[in-house]
């Protein structure tokens, strides 16, 4: 039984275990919301800065001019009109870089070299030794080479290709990091909800920088695209540092009543009754075979 301590305007509690105080904060807001809230914040930063560099590349590189095949293929070339001096030809050859599209499509590739490979090891990370951390540190590495990605940029193709192949490493991580976290955080009649709304922040973060990135480029500058984002990540990771936890338990602001709400939400026998139309009875699979099988499905769907 816990030890509990009521005093009028005040509710202090402490946990047994780690023999700490919890004391109710100002805002009512439940944390398991929080939680979702920032995860949803949290994909909607990593996504962006996935993308980015999709739309800056535009930016980046100089028109090729055709070169003498491309005169042979086109019949009459010389009837196609040529307006060098137009905003929209000028805008396309002030890039900074003369990359092929060989190089450019390795470039744009090299972010998922890292990243199908921490996908399976961010799963087993996060549930040995925290996801909260894993979550934040994966978000916090992309967003500190995205602020160094101009630099690797002007510095060579191979220095670009090794930025972007870590910030794969570093986002590959969150996924598997935010299903064990959903785990622990969700009664079964919200997970839904909660899963939901949290990995829709993917969606809108690739919207959202699909959108504004070609407008940063054009107004501020391509550098400024990875500066902004980068930037933001950081910002997140400050938020999700220090206001998430790793379990309901840990939390020094949250409610008793919140945690009684959220491990009711979770009880179960331990096995679920799965009735296969080969057998003649039913067959019985444990929680933790089904857990396992959720803590990757997200990652292999998002490929």
């Amino acid at each position: 039984m816990l030890g509990n301590s009521k005093v009028k305007g005040d509710y202090s509690e402490k946990i047994p275990i780690l023999g700490r105080e919890r004391k109710e904060c100002c805002l009512g807001f439940p944390k398991r919301w929080l939680l979702v809230l920032l995860g949803f914040f949290g994909f909607f930063s990593a996504n962006a800065m996935k993308v980015n560099l999709s739309v800056a590349m535009v930016a980046m590189v100089r028109k090729q001019e055709p070169n003498d095949d491309t005169h042979g293929r086109i019949e009459c070339f010389e009837l196609l009109k040529h307006e060098p001096n137009s905003s929209s030809s000028s805008s396309y050859s002030n890039g900074d870089f003369d990359w092929d599209a060989s190089t450019q499509s390795i470039i744009l590739g090299s972010f998922f070299y890292g990243y199908v490979i921490t996908q399976i090891p961010g799963g087993v990370i996060a549930e040995k030794y925290g996801a909260k951390w894993l979550y934040g540190i994966g978000v916090f590495i992309t967003s500190v080479l995205t602020l160094l990605t101009p630099y690797a940029a002007f510095s060579g193709v191979w220095p670009l290709i090794i930025v972007r192949a870590i910030e794969g490493l570093g986002e590959g991580v969150i996924y598997p990091a935010m299903n064990v976290l959903i785990g622990r955080w969700a009664p079964k009649n919200e997970r839904s909800r909660m899963v939901t709304v949290t990995y829709t922040g993917s969606t809108v973060g690739s919207v959202v920088s699909f959108a504004l990135s070609g407008i940063i480029s054009d107004t501020l500058g391509w550098p400024s695209v990875f500066y902004i984002f980068g930037i933001l990540g950081i910002i997140w990771t400050s938020f999700w540092l220090f206001l998430v936890y790793e379990t309901p338990e840990l939390h020094p602001c949250i409610t008793e009543k919140e945690i009684e709400h959220v491990r009711r939400g979770q009880e179960s026998s331990g096995v679920c009754k799965v009735r296969f139309d080969n057998f003649g009875d039913d067959t019985f699979l444990g929680w933790h075979t089904i857990q396992s099988v959720r803590t990757y499905r997200g990652p292999i769907a998002n490929f």
